[in-house]
């Protein structure tokens, strides 16, 4: 009942598995379209392997040849599945059009989540672009971690552990200084007083490379550390966070 034209048909009396599994033992050690090296006995493996799956594919089960058609059909490719023998299937057009799609998709669902995950509030604010951080750059992985932990809301500040323990938003108080704040990444960075000599050498540093940051309200000049885009402060910055994590 499944023998529908995406998961059987036919095209020039073959099956569409059949298609495939001439196309892929063509591909193997880079063989010409119509020049398989039947001698080679690993083709024989590698081809009834493939032969169950599109047979399985066929019958309806889950399986990998099942998820490779799902996926091109997913990403308006289904023609690559329908029609395999077609002279464009392995063009470079044809497979850097449906790389680009891959990333198309992922990063809209990287940004479709990040908006609507609430444990997520911090790093809406510092991620901008799709990109490989700098600060993942520096040589201590305890920095590392430290920073990459309180970006993206993996870490003991109350506003995490009360979370955890159903503790209302509001009761999520810092339990480290007088303010009486939630305790977010945005206090524990800019307000704790906790840290105010810790914080005071940090602002000092930036303020002599970065003029402009005695302008920044403190809003401001939250986003502007924890973003880590400038170069000559991502050290300082991580070690500041590392080493105020390690005072509580």
């Amino acid at each position: 009942e499944h023998q529908t034209e995406g998961s059987l048909g036919q095209r020039g009396g073959q099956q569409k598995g059949q298609s495939w599994l001439l196309r892929i033992a063509e591909g193997l050690g880079g063989q010409q379209k119509g020049q398989i090296c039947w001698a080679n006995p690993s083709y024989f493996f590698i081809l009834g392997v493939l032969l169950c799956q599109f047979n399985l594919d066929a019958a309806g089960a889950k399986c990998w040849a099942a998820g490779v058609r799902k996926t091109l059909e997913e990403c308006g490719f289904a023609y690559v599945w329908h029609s395999p023998l077609s002279s464009t299937f392995n063009s470079p057009q044809i497979i850097s059009s449906f790389h680009q799609r891959l990333k198309d998709i992922y990063l809209q669902t990287f940004v479709s989540e990040m908006r609507n995950n609430n444990k997520l509030r911090t790093y809406r604010l510092l991620k901008n672009t799709y990109h490989e951080e700098e600060y993942l750059n520096i040589p201590n992985i305890q920095h590392r971690t430290a920073i990459t932990k309180l970006r993206i809301s993996s870490h003991k500040l109350h506003i995490e552990k009360g979370r955890h323990n159903h503790i209302p938003l509001q009761e999520r108080i810092c339990q480290y200084c007088e303010l009486d704040e939630i305790e977010d990444e945005y206090h524990f960075v800019a307000n704790c007083t906790l840290y105010r000599t810790e914080r005071e050498s940090l602002y000092a540093y930036v303020k002599d490379n970065f003029h402009s940051f005695s302008f920044l309200d403190e809003r401001e000049k939250f986003t502007f550390l924890m973003k880590l885009d400038k170069q000559c402060i991502i050290s300082f910055t991580c070690s500041y966070i590392h080493n105020c994590l390690k005072k509580r």
